[in-house]
């Protein structure tokens, strides 16, 4: 959460746009 999401890391953004927009925001504003 201290880091920008793209650099924390690539396949974890692309893990998270693999789910709907309403699961992925959440997932990626906690990790």
């Amino acid at each position: 959460m201290l880091h920008p999401i793209l650099s924390l890391s690539p396949f974890r953004f692309l893990f998270a746009l693999s789910f709907p927009p309403f699961f992925s925001f959440p997932l990626l504003v906690l990790h």
